[in-house]
């Protein structure tokens, strides 16, 4: 077993356990009525098709741009590897999530192609951001951690809300989004502080049990202006929230399959 390989240099036979981002998960059903997941896994050195066979949930569609653990075997299908996995989860611990994203960066920065590979992407939609204003430029054409964090949180959010509502959220907390000079938090912290929470979602039923999961989530948040982070905790529970009406959708999109 070889723990977080990289897709690229993934071979046949190989047996990987790690974690990826979850470029693609459709949903499907084989001809003999048994459910399976078709997804894509990808990191900064390419993707990979993976196959979860008799599986129906819970990851689906809802959690494309997260990160997720896998487990399996890569094998050649049509002169093309895949996966198939034996085991696929969310994260469940955001300090997995931040080590392996920060392992991403050791060498520097990350170029638009990595970037597109690692979120799913196509480049000149992430160029196409930049140049609207979302997120400041690349320096020598680098992504650094934050900036593919901020592209991460855009795309995860999109599901259930339009770009300008997206922006508009992630400026009540940061200000002009092409300048890091007036954010009151790093996007990357933000982006795995919405890991942590979201992976205790199920655990989180009471309006009084996420009060004190967002507050333990903060505590050793230092505000760097007054209000700071009353408006952070404003902010993750709307992502929350949105996040969780897309994995509503997509569970109201299943039932209503089941009836035709």
């Amino acid at each position: 077993m070889e723990y977080n390989k990289m897709i690229q240099e993934m071979r046949s036979g190989d047996q990987i356990e790690g974690i990826y981002v979850l470029k693609m998960a459709q949903s499907r059903t084989t001809n003999n009525g048994k459910p399976f997941l078709a997804a894509v896994i990808t990191d900064c050195s390419g993707s990979l098709e993976a196959k979860v066979w008799d599986y129906a949930g819970p990851v689906g569609p809802a959690d494309e741009g997260t990160p997720v653990k896998v487990r399996g075997t890569v094998s050649e299908f049509r002169g093309a590897l895949q996966l198939t996995v034996d085991r696929i989860r969310r994260l469940e611990e955001a300090d997995q999530v931040e080590a392996q994203f920060s392992a991403l960066f050791l060498a520097g920065g990350m170029v638009l192609s990595q970037v597109a590979n690692l979120t799913g992407l196509e480049p000149y939609t992430v160029q196409n951001w930049v140049k609207r204003g979302f997120l400041p430029p690349p320096e020598q054409k680098r992504y650094t951690l934050r900036q593919l964090c901020r592209i991460i949180n855009i795309n995860m959010l999109r599901a259930s809300l339009p770009l300008e509502k997206i922006c508009g959220l992630l400026s009540y907390v940061n200000g002009r989004l092409d300048d890091t000079a007036d954010d009151i938090i790093d996007d990357a912290r933000l982006y795995f502080l919405f890991v942590r929470l979201a992976a205790r979602a199920k655990q989180l039923d009471a309006p009084e049990l996420w009060d004190q999961a967002m507050e333990a989530a903060l505590a050793d948040y230092e505000e760097p202006v007054p209000g700071a982070r009353e408006r952070v905790r404003i902010v993750l529970r709307i992502m929350l929230t949105a996040w969780l009406a897309s994995r509503m959708m997509q569970e109201t999109e299943k039932m209503l399959s089941a009836l035709q």
